[in-house]
């Protein structure tokens, strides 16, 4: 938080980049699912996930700090597609594209 006056410069965090990792986890439609990101920059203090199929249908999901500098998005995919996981990262908005293959 800035402290109006004080001469440390504060800039707010508007852009938040993000990788899918690659896993060597088995995944798929009605398998408990584990895709593994990287949040790029400093490690965020919060983040939260949800999950949308290519409906727009929200899927129950988890985010897991993995404790090395990476997080895993947990959820059970109804079937293979598209899905969205709409992240915030310390208030930002990240969304992430994932795939389940049949």
């Amino acid at each position: 938080v800035h402290v109006l006056g004080s001469p440390i410069p504060f800039e707010q965090v508007t852009e938040v980049e993000v990788d899918v990792l690659p896993t060597n986890k088995p995944f798929g439609a009605g398998i408990k699912s584990s895709f593994p990101i990287n949040i790029n920059g400093p490690k965020p203090s919060h983040v939260t996930a949800q999950v949308r199929d290519a409906d727009g249908n929200i899927i129950p999901a988890t985010i897991r700090d993995n404790g090395d500098g990476t997080y895993s998005i947990d959820f059970v995919p109804l079937a293979s597609g598209d899905y969205d996981a709409e992240l915030l990262v310390d208030g930002v908005p990240v969304h992430v594209p994932l795939s389940v293959p049949k």
